[in-house]
């Protein structure tokens, strides 16, 4: 039977079921799928409203001439809204598009900001324990040795941070997650690099200063 499933007032009509499409997109990606039926031309009961042309080379010489033909039929056919289903789509992803480009900003700007304060952050904690670090080579410690104690320290900072920002970022993702079609907000790439920038950035945030730290311990300060 054939109607509108939400229509109390269209009467079903009889048809042959020769196949079942698959859910496609009508009112834009992110809308419902609607309930469609497919019909030859010369059995649908409603109006004739679009027509759909495969083509091959120029847009505006195939479009001319779909036209002229169209005219040639019947000169006071209007016909408007002449396009390609490229556009069609393109033009339905500008919304996303707009969205994904200010997000992608912004969080470039953010893990650019994030390095800035876990670099000044992990320099200041080292350079406060060179007294430390004097000390410990003064008891016979070498400068791998030492290097190595507070890397290790650091390491364990950066890992607690990241164990406790993975959490707070899967579930804040799903608060994005219908602004974001055909991507998940648990992007594993984007996770990826965004740990791997953020460790890197505090491990070479302690390595500097507690290099510099044991140099000068060792005799090696620069001058100043």
């Amino acid at each position: 039977m054939l109607g509108d499933p939400d229509s109390s007032t269209e009467k079903p009509q009889q048809v042959q079921v020769v196949g079942i499409a698959k859910d496609v997109k009508v009112h834009g990606v992110g809308g419902p799928d609607p309930y469609i039926d497919y019909l030859p031309y010369v059995q649908s009961h409603w109006g004739f409203g679009n027509l759909q042309v495969r083509y091959t080379g120029e847009f505006g010489a195939v479009a001319r001439e779909v036209e002229q033909a169209i005219h040639d039929i019947n000169p006071t056919l209007p016909v408007g809204n002449v396009t390609t289903l490229d556009a069609q789509v393109a033009q339905s992803f500008t919304d996303q598009t707009l969205v994904a480009e200010l997000s992608a900003f912004f969080g470039v700007v953010a893990v650019f900001l994030s390095c800035i304060g876990l670099y000044g952050l992990m320099s200041y904690l080292v350079s406060r324990r060179t007294g430390e670090i004097g000390i410990r080579m003064a008891l016979g410690a070498g400068r791998f040795e030492v290097s190595w104690h507070v890397m290790r320290e650091i390491a364990v900072w950066i890992f607690a941070g990241i164990a406790l920002g993975i959490p707070v970022t899967l579930a804040g993702g799903r608060l994005v997650q219908k602004m974001l079609y055909g991507l998940s907000g648990t992007d594993s790439f984007s996770l990826l690099a965004a740990v791997g920038i953020l460790t890197c950035a505090g491990l070479v945030a302690g390595y500097v200063p507690a290099r510099a730290g044991i140099a000068c311990r060792s005799g090696h300060c620069p001058s100043r």
